[in-house]
């Protein structure tokens, strides 16, 4: 879904893992065109002017170019409105320093390795589909841009060796636009009341509550500490969370 020139489409990560204040996204796996698509595409275009101009002659012929036309020039749109979604500093991000550092390189390896070998397989089979995406066509994928939660994870919370990436949650526009980060090994979140990221270990988290009519997140640790997070727009779905626990911590 991005290649050299860059369209944008919203991640499997965020279509798997992500429960919004205002909607709940179900799991499922975005889908890619093949090359096969178009190539069928091309093949019943060529019949079908064919049949046409045989069955129907030349005016029908006309319509079916037209109809085509029409087709290219709504996918060239429509492309350069995903074009227009990508963050101003997309490309700027992707040639900055961040992005060279060791713990980052390391990261973005880490997460793609284990997804291609079928690590959260029980999460769904779209994790190796796009671990076996060549390394740097994968972190095009996520770039940490301004605002985004994988910015604010890098610069605050460096990822230490052996941690990958489960899941990201990010609104489709705004500045501080981020709100989380779920990992192997822990998750980041973003309080709503002050805007303010917390992590918490999944080895230290006892049990959680997830109050949706409030926009609340509850966590009690073994240590008996308390963590709470309001007004939240964005969070780990609760099957995941569990799942995640259940496999990591």
């Amino acid at each position: 879904m991005l290649s050299t020139k860059v369209t944008v489409t919203y991640t499997l990560l965020e279509d798997v893992i992500m429960h919004q204040a205002t909607e709940v996204r179900q799991v499922q796996a975005p889908q890619r065109r093949k090359w096969w698509y178009w190539v069928l595409v091309v093949v019943f275009g060529v019949l079908g002017i064919g049949f046409g101009l045989a069955i129907f002659g030349m005016l029908t012929v006309q319509f079916g170019f037209l109809g085509a036309i029409l087709y290219c020039v709504g996918v060239y749109y429509w492309q350069r409105h995903q074009t227009r979604a990508i963050p101003d500093d997309y490309y700027d991000t992707l040639r900055s320093p961040l992005m060279r550092a060791p713990y980052v390189v390391d990261f973005y390896e880490c997460t793609r390795r284990a997804w291609a070998q079928g690590t959260l397989a029980t999460l769904g089979q779209g994790y190796a589909t796009e671990g076996k995406l060549p390394q740097p066509d994968f972190v095009k994928r996520y770039v940490p841009t301004e605002g985004s939660a994988l910015r604010v994870f890098f610069e605050n919370f460096p990822p230490p060796d052996g941690e990958f990436m489960i899941g990201v949650g990010n609104l489709q526009s705004g500045r501080d636009r981020g709100w989380f980060v779920l990992t192997n090994r822990r998750l980041m979140q973003r309080d709503g009341r002050d805007n303010v990221f917390k992590t918490m270990p999944l080895a230290s988290i006892a049990r959680y509550e997830i109050n949706e009519a409030t926009k609340s997140l509850h966590f009690t640790l073994k240590s008996g500490e308390h963590v709470a997070f309001a007004q939240v727009q964005m969070w780990p779905k609760a099957d995941v969370i569990t799942a995640v626990l259940a496999q990591f911590a």
